[in-house]
């Protein structure tokens, strides 16, 4: 998914279904905001996946709620805003809408800057989070699964093994120390008297070694341990 817009930034994908609704705001949302538009295909067949795919349930002879529940299927991470007609007292249709897996949905008369706001709030949400900077790219750790993949490696490790790991990772580049490591992971006071680390740091470099993993944990002698290549 393209990131949200800014100057420098790709333009968000906008999918506007059907390819007739709500001309005014696609032109808005086209020449004014910057968005790149495309106009009627399947989520499916479009050249580049959308970011937002936009439907007008108001078109004659289209059923907007069922389109959604589609799209939601075959695009489970997709940003879905519906326009609807205004809604008279009592109707619950807009929370079939959100039921259903829209993430938004504009009420008519659709008020452009409001709408052009709603989409890149929501754009935004849908943003991958930012990658720690000091976390190496080459290391994944599996939580549900309680491994390290390690360039093509998949190592499997114990609990312990699987914190220490994560902490290292998290910090990769600086110096975490023996007392951080011990109250962190094992509870221990910082002060505590134990090989425990060590033991756990040497049981690491030996899955990692015969995984054929260059050494990664290094020890600092007297402060604590670093990971890096």
């Amino acid at each position: 998914m393209t990131s949200p817009l800014t100057p420098a930034s790709t333009p968000a994908i906008i999918l506007a279904l059907p390819p007739h609704g709500e001309a005014s705001l696609i032109t808005r949302l086209s020449a004014d905001a910057g968005f790149r538009v495309i106009r009627g295909a399947a989520v499916q067949s479009t050249p580049e996946r959308p970011d937002v795919v936009i439907i007008d349930s108001r078109v004659p002879c289209f059923d907007g709620l069922a389109v959604l529940r589609d799209v939601r299927i075959a695009e489970p991470d997709i940003g879905i805003v519906v326009i609807t007609g205004p809604q008279p007292t009592g109707s619950d249709s807009v929370c079939e809408f959100l039921e259903a897996g829209a993430d938004d949905v504009l009420i008519a008369p659709v008020v452009h800057d409001e709408a052009i706001a709603r989409l890149r709030a929501l754009l935004r949400r849908l943003a991958p989070p930012a990658l720690n900077p000091s976390h190496p790219a080459y290391i994944a750790l599996d939580v549900a699964r309680r491994a390290a993949e390690i360039h093509d490696a998949r190592i499997l490790l114990t609990r312990t093994e699987f914190e220490l790991m994560g902490i290292l990772t998290e910090n990769a580049g600086r110096v975490v120390s023996r007392p951080h490591l011990l109250r962190t992971v094992w509870g221990y006071p910082g002060e505590a008297r134990t090989n425990v680390l060590n033991m756990c740091v040497s049981s690491l470099r030996r899955k990692l070694a015969s995984s054929g993993i260059p050494p990664l944990i290094h020890t600092v002698r007297g402060i604590g341990f670093t990971l890096h290549a």
